[in-house]
């Protein structure tokens, strides 16, 4: 076979095999899409929650936490956390796992009392992932990593 046949048969290989690299990384995401995540502006609050604080019948204080985004958020899938519990007030700071900036950060209520997980969905998988906690109580609020994860 001469060399220039050899060629036009590998170039639309090639071109296959990197079309389907490239498909691969655009896993569809927790609402179906296959496009990724992309944070809004900084100062927006991508997810929010909040519950009664039970013990306190006389002043109806809640727990409440925010994701909000940076200047960092698009690119290094960093996002700023404010919490309040009462009239406690901490902001707190997370970064989405490395290989991860395109996750869109999620929140779900934890087991313990006053606690909620900042977590992840990976992909067109619908479990949600683990990764960082913030808690309050009387006179404190707790913020850490649980998980580490990395996509690199």
């Amino acid at each position: 076979m001469p060399p220039f046949m050899k060629k036009a048969i590998l170039l639309p290989f090639l071109f296959l095999m990197l079309q389907a690299c490239s498909n691969g990384r655009k896993e569809a995401l927790s609402d179906g899409s296959t496009d990724q995540y992309t944070a809004p502006g900084a100062g927006s609050i991508v997810v929010e929650s909040s519950m009664p604080i039970t013990e306190d019948k006389l002043n109806h204080f809640n727990f409440s936490v925010k994701v909000v985004t940076d200047s960092n958020s698009s690119t290094k899938g960093s996002y700023n956390v404010e919490t309040e519990y009462g009239y406690n007030i901490a902001v707190g700071k997370f970064d989405m796992p490395a290989g991860g900036e395109h996750l869109k950060p999620v929140l779900k209520k934890g087991a313990e009392p006053y606690t909620y997980i900042i977590g992840f969905v990976y992909g067109s998988d619908s479990t949600f992932h683990d990764y960082f906690q913030v808690s309050g109580g009387h006179k404190k609020i707790e913020m850490r990593y649980i998980k580490l994860y990395s996509f690199k």
